[in-house]
């Protein structure tokens, strides 16, 4: 029997990593699936700046292997790891980027542009409550030069 996911072309371990996202956590598998179906996967090299402090934020990230550092103003905030998800502040308040996230090693991320993102988030309400908690729990740890909270 083939499954919704293998028709979308999307797979298991797709799917749990974007649950693991606690925005994503409370969806129901319809919408997990929609998503899915609409990322970018990047691999990226040690290094590599993934956004950039001030820019446009015009998607949301998901960390599927490898580790990332999180810098605003010039401070490391945190370390990012597999499951771990980052971009949602600049979107759900239609800003700029809050820091800059770049690659510590080869660093794989699934890219979910803002469309997707904000339409799987603003339509259920489990998942609004969760995003602006995120963006609440990151704001209260850090809070660089012209955010917006």
């Amino acid at each position: 029997m083939t499954t919704l996911d293998e028709r979308l072309g999307v797979r298991e371990d797709e799917i749990t990593l974007l649950r693991s996202a606690p925005m994503f956590g409370q969806l129901p598998v319809p919408s997990i699936e929609h998503l899915a179906g609409h990322f970018a996967r990047h691999t990226l090299a040690a290094g590599t700046t993934v956004v950039r402090q001030g820019d446009p934020g015009t998607s949301f990230f998901v960390v599927a292997d490898g580790h990332a550092q999180v810098v605003g103003d010039g401070q490391v905030v945190r370390t990012l790891g597999p499951g771990e998800s980052f971009g949602e502040i600049a979107l759900l308040q239609d800003g700029n980027r809050t820091a800059t996230v770049q690659a510590l090693s080869g660093l794989t991320v699934f890219e979910i542009d803002r469309r997707a993102f904000l339409d799987a988030i603003t339509g259920y309400g489990a998942s609004t409550d969760a995003a602006h908690a995120v963006v609440a729990r990151h704001l209260a740890n850090f809070r660089p030069a012209g955010a917006v909270i």
